[in-house]
């Protein structure tokens, strides 16, 4: 072997040699760092008092000064709360690159709902306004709820609680909450809360409803106490932000005074809309970081707009359009107008005037002729002992006239009850218990009966009703599907508390009992996670 071969072959050796040397030094820096990061975020996870009696060791450990180890161990803990608190993905979101026209981001957000759901006229401008109102609703003192409604199922209201849920800011949308989880929840991520068939909202005894109608403003609190024995304190917890509520029915009389009400329908055979998948996608991706560039952009120039308040709204409807009202007027072009029609329409204006005329005239009647109507049906022609089922037949058809004013009813079924049993003195009953009791204990007869004449009778059904009075639509449909059976057929108007459906007439028993049912398993469910 040459020379000249074993010198390259030693140049190699030792090239090899230092390559190998800095290789080894390297994981060993790296392996260091590791250490004291681990180290660190162990440090940050500590309670204070904790940290407080290992900060001198760990920093001698470290060989740092204490003071940068207490810098490192807040930056550490920064980071860590921030994880937690935007704990679902799409919380997570970076500004739009450019400055975004609110119009056409306003006009984009209209088109996305009607593309996936069928609404009510002026409702796609209240959501847009809506949707875009939660990403600045710290600029403002009252928050607006949303409530939609249906008066059965299948009326699009989970597909548009799911397009709620990408679009509105750190949305999250939850089957059920306990009191602790919604004052912990709002006050540590003030998030927009969307709460889609839970009943507890209807509930006027459930304590949350105390926390959900004090939300409506920035001055809701919750004051709870806090530690143990001595160390007891007490601590205020904020109840304000956004919140969308999905049902069947309508929500507490508190609630909807507080709420925009969208009222679903379901579509119709010539209604088309583009089916909505439920996970996220880059359109919802987009929107959300429009919205936010809007909302950095425009925050100082909402505080300091301060909107007229249009003709046909009462106060607490101006209360709850006002937000709108200002997000419309920053925007400019034609949505200061959109805004003000879908203000009126939906919470006050001519419909709602009208409707209310409507249910003012229909209370009317009701004291004046329902008691002779009812005597009328219970007093059979030849003025013999009253029969049971008349006086069943009657109490429910001055019920199902009767829908909105549940007191009268149940007292006129109540004296049904009291007749039936031989109870000469009839009392007024103060709620709808003694209706819902007799309605439960004595079945409707059988579909024969139904379709035309009472038994007995000898004039058509409800004529007396008919003649003096033109009952409000939603009071009495034909062709429409029953949400009990599921069959199509004329469906009459029923409550249960607040909880509103359409069904046959002699399914309203089964359907009442159906939500009875229901309404207990939930106590039970809720009783039992409160505990």
């Amino acid at each position: 072997m040459s020379d000249e071969t074993n010198d390259l072959r030693a140049r190699l050796d030792r090239e090899r040699a230092k390559i190998g040397n800095t290789a080894f030094n390297k994981p060993a820096t790296n392996a260091t760092n590791g250490k004291d990061d681990n180290e660190i975020l162990r440090l940050a996870k500590l309670s204070t008092i904790h940290y407080d009696k290992e900060r001198e060791a760990s920093a001698e450990k470290l060989g740092v000064r204490i003071a940068t180890l207490d810098s490192a161990v807040k930056a550490e803990r920064s980071k860590i709360t921030k994880e937690q608190t935007d704990f679902l993905p799409h919380w997570n979101n970076e500004p739009w690159p450019e400055r975004v026209d609110g119009a056409v981001l306003l006009n984009r957000l209209r088109g996305h709902f009607l593309r996936h759901v069928v609404l009510p006229k002026h409702a796609d401008v209240a959501l847009a306004l809506w949707a875009l109102r939660t990403w600045v609703f710290d600029c403002f003192d009252v928050t607006p709820y949303l409530a939609i409604t249906s008066p059965t199922r299948r009326c699009g209201k989970t597909v548009l609680m799911t397009i709620l849920y990408w679009l509105c800011r750190r949305a999250k949308k939850n089957d059920h909450m306990s009191k602790a989880s919604i004052y912990r929840s709002v006050e540590a991520e003030q998030p927009t809360l969307i709460l889609d068939e839970v009943g507890w909202v209807v509930d006027m005894k459930d304590e949350r409803q105390g926390i959900l109608c004090g939300g409506f403003e920035r001055l809701g609190f919750v004051e709870i106490c806090e530690g143990e024995g001595a160390d007891i304190t007490t601590k205020r917890y904020s109840t304000y932000c956004p919140k969308a509520f999905g049902l069947i029915g309508k929500l507490t009389p508190t609630l909807m005074d507080r709420s925009i009400d969208i009222r679903m329908q379901r579509k119709g055979k010539g209604d088309k809309v583009e089916r909505l998948r439920r996970r996220d996608n880059p359109d919802h991706q987009e929107f959300r970081r429009q919205c936010l560039r809007w909302a950095d952009d425009n925050r100082e120039a909402l505080a300091t707009i301060a909107p007229k308040e249009p003709a046909g709204l009462n106060d607490r409807a101006f209360d709850a359009w006002e937000p709108l009202l200002a997000i419309a007027e920053c925007v400019g072009g034609d949505w200061p107008k959109l805004a003000i029609e879908a203000a009126r329409a939906l919470s006050g204006g001519e419909s709602a005037g009208e409707e209310r005329g409507v249910e003012v005239k229909a209370k009317g009647y009701r004291r004046a002729h329902f008691e002779d109507a009812f005597s009328r049906y219970l007093t059979p022609p030849d003025g013999g002992q009253n029969d049971a089922t008349r006086q069943i037949e009657g109490a429910r058809a001055c019920e199902r006239a009767n829908a909105d004013e549940t007191g009268t009813s149940a007292a006129f079924c109540k004296r049904a009850e009291n007749n039936l049993h031989g109870n000469e003195k009839c009392k007024k009953p103060a709620n709808d218990e003694g209706l819902h009791a007799c309605t439960l204990r004595n079945p409707q007869p059988d579909d024969k009966h139904q379709s035309g004449h009472p038994i007995g009778a000898s004039r058509p059904f409800r004529s007396d009703v008919e003649d003096d009075l033109t009952i409000p639509k939603s009071l009495d449909r034909r062709g429409e599907i029953c949400a009990q059976c599921g069959r199509p057929g004329t469906v009459t108007e029923v409550w249960f508390g607040d909880r509103q459906a359409f069904v046959h007439p002699h399914c309203r028993d089964a359907w009442r009992a159906a939500q009875d049912a229901v309404f207990n398993q939930r106590s039970r469910l809720d009783a039992g996670s409160s505990l």
